[in-house]
Formats: structure tokens, C-alpha cells, sequence
């Protein structure tokens, strides 16, 4: 992988090490992404750039630490192929309203209520009947990726396989539902207006009585790029 891509903010030290290191920094066709940043900026970097391998570093905005970093150790693992590359699942969302715009997202599929009322739906798991009658701000769809995000938010739980479903704020207690991969999650919205979005993507769909809210695996996969011996989101270097 040599045509790489650093995406983040104060990358100026990274980019400098990285190129000294004989790679070719590119801004088009890269075969590798270096997220450089929190956890923002490592999914703003999968919807600018789905699919293509991707190394986390983690890098706190404020930049105190620039000048002292050392991205030796990185680099000469990447170098000398001490790497494996991983797939992580994705889940991708439809509306029966506007079915020509697909999301697709690493950590979840949020939907979310427009204020001031709560919205009010159905939820079918297949054809099964899991919950009726919710009242609630919305509710999340977790993958095991981003099952320590938004979902553990809500439920202080996280999961390993499978995709997850939390109910955010609901009028009656409901603890969150797992279920296999290969499912279908069906909303049907019966009151209120409301948004579906993917990850943290602004560009999302508006819903309204009467919507139904597919969610179900997607085909594409987000790829990840972990070094031997390190975690996956670096933070000691």
C-alpha cells in the first residue's frame, strides 16, 4: 500500500513522516487511509472513502503534543508488512417514501425525532412483531463496531456479533434487543416527523406517519488496516 492518504486536521507531522518514509501522499485513488484524529474523523473518512483500508491514528485537535510525537514505530510495521487487514460489518437503511436514497453506516443507523413531539412507532424484526406502540425520541441500530458508541450510550451495554437495537429515551422502560446479521429491521412510523441518519453523516432522510424504515447488512464492508502488536486505535506513539 503505498499511495496513501492522511485525512485529519493539524496533519502536517504525520504527513512530513510518512512521505520522509518513501510513501507517495496522494489525494485521489489512495490504496491506504490514515485517520488521523478521533472517532469523527475515522468515520468521516469511511463516507469519503468507503471500503478502502484504513489505519486509525488517534490525535487530540488541540495539537500540544505535535512535536513530540513518533511515528516510527507505525510506519516500519506498515513497511516491513506486519499487518493484517479486517472487515467490519455495515447496515444500510431505506425509506418507504423515498427508496432511490440509500445510507449506509460502520457504527449505526440513528432515527431521530423532530421536536417538539415524540415520534411514535411499530418495530418488526422479519415479519415478527418485536415492539408496538413505542413512544420515544427514536431509536438506534448498532453494528458490534459501533455497539461501545451511541448504542452503550443509551444501554451501558456492547455486544461482539449480530447487530443491536436501543430504544433512546422511551416513555415505557425497554432494554435494548439483539439479533442475528442476516435479519431485517422494519420501523413503521404511526405519529410524528423524524430523521434517519447514518453515523454522523448530516445528509440524512426525513420520515413521517406512515414511513416504513428498512435496515438490514449491507454488501459493502469497511476495511481495517491493524498493525502487529498495536491496538486499533493507536494512541501511544
Amino acid at each position: 500500500m503505498q499511495r496513501v492518504l492522511i485525512y485529519g486536521n493539524n496533519s502536517d507531522y504525520i504527513e512530513e513522516a510518512f512521505e520522509k518514509s518513501g510513501f507517495d501522499l496522494v489525494d485521489v485513488e489512495p490504496e491506504m487511509i490514515v485517520a488521523y484524529g478521533g472517532d469523527g474523523t475515522f468515520l468521516e473518512s469511511e463516507i469519503l472513502f468507503p471500503g478502502v483500508p484504513k489505519l486509525f491514528v488517534r490525535h487530540y485537535s488541540d495539537c500540544k503534543k505535535c512535536r513530540k510525537h513518533n511515528f516510527s514505530k507505525i510506519i516500519s510495521k506498515l513497511k516491513e508488512g506486519k499487518y493484517d487487514l479486517h472487515t467490519e460489518m455495515k447496515l444500510e437503511v431505506v425509506v418507504s417514501s423515498n427508496k432511490n436514497k440509500k445510507l449506509i453506516g460502520l457504527n449505526e443507523i440513528s432515527l431521530h425525532y423532530i421536536p417538539p413531539r415524540a415520534l411514535r412507532f411499530s418495530l418488526k424484526i422479519n415479519r415478527k412483531k418485536m415492539a408496538t406502540d413505542v413512544i420515544s425520541d427514536g431509536v438506534v441500530v448498532a453494528t458490534p463496531y459501533g455497539s461501545t458508541a451511541y448504542f452503550n450510550s443509551i444501554t451501558r451495554k456492547s455486544f461482539k456479533s449480530g447487530f443491536g437495537i436501543a430504544f433512546n429515551n422511551p416513555i415505557q422502560k425497554m432494554g435494548p434487543l439483539f439479533f442475528d446479521k442476516n435479519k431485517v429491521v422494519k420501523i413503521k412510523i404511526e405519529r410524528g416527523e423524524g430523521i434517519v441518519v447514518a453515523d454522523c453523516d448530516t445528509d440524512g432522510i426525513s420520515v413521517k406517519e406512515g414511513d416504513e424504515i428498512i435496515i438490514k447488512k449491507a454488501i459493502a464492508e469497511a476495511n481495517f488496516v491493524d498493525l502487529k502488536g498495536m491496538k486499533r486505535k493507536i494512541q501511544d506513539y
